[in-house]
């Protein structure tokens, strides 16, 4: 079993993509809503959250974690033994950027991985000279609480428009809650847009039922998440375990 975490509902669209690589395999997903939202946390905050995850997943047995959270990825150490393999998402994301060395990348993001510059170094380390980090502090907490979309643009286009766009090659959105409103970034930025969701993991994962198990809340707003965004069969983990 693989488990995947996040704050919240962002690590959903990252969820289904391992599942449509790992069909056979049974993922649990770790949405933290309890915490939300973490790119407004301390590291040591965010450690603690952590190693109560790790724990969580070795308890139920899981042989890898993917951390589904570009905040998370930019305070854990990856050169820790944590007793379970634990996938980077930052690093990869970086990796699929296809763009001349010379162009300016905009990386939007949360307060806590702006402050870590994790991107800024990544990209630096893969030949891009021009980076320019911006924060969206209320985006990620606005798409959990399912803000219509037409507000959500409201409150972007003015942050936006402060967006040098000459010689821009790229954008990158690091937070996997940005790409639920992906479309309005696109309307503006006319450039390649990137983010973590269609990465590639080097698993090698049991062959399971392939089940889906969400620890998360129950409502209605996050099954029609699931609908929308998840496009998968899943249960609620209470469920599971009262079988």
């Amino acid at each position: 079993m693989i488990g995947v975490c996040d704050s919240g509902l962002g690590g959903i669209l990252l969820l289904a993509q391992i599942h449509k690589d790992y069909p056979l395999t049974d993922i649990l997903f770790h949405g933290d809503s309890e915490h939300m939202p973490y790119g407004n946390k301390t590291i040591d905050e965010l450690r603690v959250i952590f190693a109560d995850i790790v724990k969580t997943f070795k308890d139920r047995g899981c042989t890898d974690i993917v951390i589904a959270c570009n905040t998370l990825c930019s305070i854990v150490d990856f050169s820790k033994d944590y007793g379970i393999k634990i996938h980077d998402i930052i690093a990869p994301t970086v990796e699929q950027i296809e763009v001349l060395k010379s162009k300016k990348i905009v990386v939007f993001q949360t307060t806590m991985t702006k402050k870590c510059r994790r991107y800024e170094k990544e990209l630096i380390k893969s030949g891009y000279e021009h980076v320019e980090l911006i924060d969206l502090p209320f985006l990620a907490q606005d798409i959990e609480r399912f803000t219509a979309k037409d507000v959500l643009k409201t409150k972007l286009l003015p942050v936006f428009a402060k967006v040098d766009t000459d010689d821009l090659g790229a954008v990158v959105l690091g937070c996997t809650h940005y790409p639920v409103v992906k479309d309005i970034f696109q309307e503006y930025f006319k450039v390649p847009i990137y983010d973590s969701n269609h990465l590639s993991y080097n698993l090698d994962p049991k062959s399971e039922n392939g089940k889906i198990s969400l620890m998360m809340p129950r409502s209605s707003d996050l099954d029609r998440f699931m609908r929308e965004f998840g496009k998968v069969e899943y249960c609620y983990e209470e469920d599971r375990l009262s079988i």
